[in-house]
């Protein structure tokens, strides 16, 4: 059959591309599961017999993961690696979920979403292959994803308590020409608002971003993109935001791959974005999870009494809310009783000691999520991190040192802030 007839007789909605995506994600190593998948006849070129066929799409799936790679600079455990580290922990070295949720210190639940939120990243690249055939065009959107990236890692981030609505509404108003041209009904009245942390500037550019892509997603009108405030039982105080776009144009959201790439960049320093089409392909989804408003919990355990204190005028402008400990004990107890977002702990310590009390916290259900930042003059990160820390910074620790290793540990558990408001019970 000529390639040209191949391709056009395998006819596959979005979401059941994601899906077999997925499929041949489990069958990697497995030949015999390769062979049955239909993507070759979309991806790959005819002229290969099919066990040729089978080691080329096997490559392919291992480059095209390799490219959601944020590299070296980006801290293993960051919120920005997460959903590469979730699917090469899962897919490539085959361990279980659990044990990804180990290794990346996240809960069962996060480490289910993030290797979706991988599948459905690498559908999309995927996706933009077969559109992008030439390799000019592939090399171009790449760079300009990296691009974006770097733009959005180095502006500063300044949470502050702000209406949900109130950002939503503001976030529209660009949107009112896209949407009447292309007659679209923006539906965007919450039933009820919700107080979310988040940056101003940055949560605005996100839902612009993410409204676009709603309304782009819309086939030809009359349609509609309503919002919706989703409840989330496992996460008090946190939101999740709801975009839905009916009906839902011809070809899916695979024909807005690369402004859905926009959007999740945009997002990694908000909160976590889930974009997916309905089963029978007839609405889209967008949903951005928001972490509560809560001002997150930074414990500094360290007896040098000035620390806290430093950091507290240090981040006075973050949105955190810092606890100082200078007793590894008490430390341990408090952590226990009202888990923070962060801990950050010195080693040399009177009585029970930096090592033993990290020890203890991840060995603890209750507080093994807890990202810790060891700060010592004591260097040893190699020790620190075979011991679950998320992170090392050696004494003296300057504002901008500090502010940089939050920013790229303080994303990483979105349950663990949850918790600031619980008692173990």
């Amino acid at each position: 059959m000529p390639r040209s007839a191949a391709v056009a007789s395998v006819k596959m909605a979005p979401g059941e591309f994601t899906r077999q995506v997925a499929a041949d994600l489990r069958h990697l190593y497995e030949p015999s599961g390769l062979a049955r998948s239909v993507l070759p006849e979309l991806l790959l070129p005819p002229d290969a017999s099919p066990e040729r066929r089978t080691r080329q799409l096997r490559a392919l799936l291992l480059e095209t993961l390799e490219s959601l790679n944020p590299g070296p600079k980006v801290p293993f455990r960051s919120l920005a690696a997460r959903s590469y580290q979730a699917l090469h922990l899962h897919y490539v070295e085959g361990h279980t979920i659990e044990d990804v949720g180990r290794l990346l210190a996240i809960s069962l639940r996060q480490a289910y979403r993030d290797v979706r939120k991988g599948e459905a990243d690498l559908a999309t690249l995927l996706w933009q292959r077969r559109q992008n055939s030439s390799p000019a065009r592939a090399a171009q959107a790449q760079s300009s994803g990296n691009a974006l990236r770097q733009e959005v890692r180095r502006l500063p981030l300044r949470p502050v308590d702000l209406s949900l609505q109130q950002a939503l509404s503001q976030a529209a108003e660009p949107l009112a020409p896209l949407a009447n041209g292309a007659c679209v009904r923006l539906s965007l009245r919450l039933a009820e608002d919700r107080q979310v942390r988040a940056d101003p500037d940055n949560l605005r550019q996100c839902l612009t971003a993410l409204l676009s892509c709603a309304v782009q997603a819309c086939g030809t009108g009359p349609a509609e993109v309503s919002a919706t405030l989703l409840p989330e039982a496992d996460r008090p105080g946190g939101a999740s935001l709801r975009l839905t776009s009916r009906p839902l144009r011809p070809g899916g959201l695979a024909a807005l791959a690369n402004l859905l790439a926009v959007v999740r960049t945009l997002a990694e320093a908000v909160g976590d974005v889930e974009i997916h089409s309905s089963p029978d392909e007839q609405q889209a989804y967008l949903q951005l999870r928001l972490p509560p408003s809560f001002p997150a919990t930074l414990m500094v355990v360290d007896d040098n009494e000035g620390l806290p204190e430093l950091f507290r005028r240090y981040l006075s402008e973050s949105g955190y809310a810092v606890l100082g400990v200078t007793d590894a004990s008490e430390g341990l107890r408090l952590a226990r009783e009202r888990p923070p977002r962060m801990i950050v702990l010195d080693i040399l310590m009177p009585g029970m000691d930096g090592w033993a009390l990290l020890a203890q916290l991840k060995a603890n259900p209750v507080t093994a999520h807890v990202p810790v930042i060891v700060c010592s003059v004591f260097d040893d990160p190699e020790l620190a991190r075979s011991l679950g820390a998320a992170a090392c910074v050696t004494k003296p620790v300057s504002q901008a040192t500090l502010l940089r290793v939050l920013r790229e540990v303080g994303h990483d558990d979105t349950e663990s802030v949850d918790r600031d408001q619980l008692s173990p019970g």
